[in-house]
């Protein structure tokens, strides 16, 4: 009963999945993560560029006529660019892959830039290449998503344990989305950031790899393909029961009319006062700027 996804993983064909199966991961939050979407190919590209930049400076000879973090740049385009041409380098895959290689280029040329630098250029990048993208809803959550992780993660929060770090993250991202979420949607999942903390590694550390070795076995060795197949299958079946879990309450998913454009303004500012570094004066004041939205 999970093909549909292992497929949609594959190569972005969503039509496979029940409709039981689309309202779980709406009421979760968790509908970016069926589609070969930019964290899917940021992750395959973070991959091939450390195991690339391994692999070439083994030999210790390699690096005198191109240096390690060149040819892990080199080869971890290539790879995303491989992945997005299984979705057919629909739209979200354009985006993501203008964005990576932005943030390639730093590497390429040897550079250091500001992370907020770098997302201004991918976004003159992406508008120069498809100006009508502001149209749609994912270049402004995609970037916006982005956007919050670069505010938030900064000063003594970037030494946090990783576990620590993680759960703050899905926080973050789940209240800084918020003002976006309501003035586009008027819904948002309240669940969204737990089924997130639970569902995104899982995703992307295991279904997204064991069914990408899978398909590219399929044509060598169809027995091992099955294999993988089928461990990614049991895996999604144990993880889809926490995810039904999530979404089953009533509460999981907040319904309202669209928010006035004043209260959006100030749903912002108490965004970005709860989510400022410590230190700042009486952040709690960015809860009294949030209920307007509701």
């Amino acid at each position: 009963e999970h093909a549909g996804i292992i497929v949609a993983l594959a190569n972005g064909d969503g039509r496979g999945l029940t409709e039981e199966q689309w309202q779980v991961l709406r009421r979760t939050g968790t509908l970016h993560l069926v589609a070969i979407s930019g964290l899917h190919i940021s992750l395959i590209a973070g991959v091939v560029f450390f195991i690339a930049r391994w692999l070439w400076a083994l030999p210790g000879t390699t690096v005198l006529r191109l240096p390690a973090p060149q040819f892990g740049a080199v080869c971890a385009l290539l790879a995303a660019a491989f992945y997005a041409a299984l979705a057919g380098f629909v739209v979200p895959t354009q985006r993501a892959l203008i964005m990576l290689g932005v943030a390639m280029a730093g590497v390429l040329l040897r550079r250091r830039f500001p992370p907020s630098q770098l997302l201004a250029v991918a976004g003159l990048a992406v508008l120069v290449y498809d100006p009508l993208s502001v149209m749609a809803a994912g270049f402004w959550l995609s970037f916006a998503a982005v956007a919050v992780i670069l505010f938030f993660m900064h000063g003594d929060r970037v030494h946090m344990p990783l576990a620590w770090k993680w759960g703050y993250i899905q926080w973050a991202i789940a209240l800084g989305m918020l003002p976006l979420m309501l003035a586009m949607f008027q819904q948002l999942s309240l669940v969204a950031p737990l089924a997130n903390m639970l569902a995104v590694p899982v995703f992307d550390l295991l279904l997204v790899p064991l069914t990408l070795l899978g398909a590219l076995a399929l044509g060598v060795v169809p027995d091992t393909a099955g294999f993988l197949f089928e461990f990614a299958v049991s895996l999604l079946r144990w993880l889809w029961q926490a995810l039904a879990w999530l979404a089953e309450p009533s509460f999981s998913q907040w319904t309202q009319p669209a928010p006035a454009g004043w209260a959006l303004i100030g749903g912002v500012v108490g965004v970005l006062l709860l989510l400022a570094p410590r230190g700042w004066p009486a952040r709690w004041v960015g809860v009294v700027w949030l209920l307007p939205l509701f």
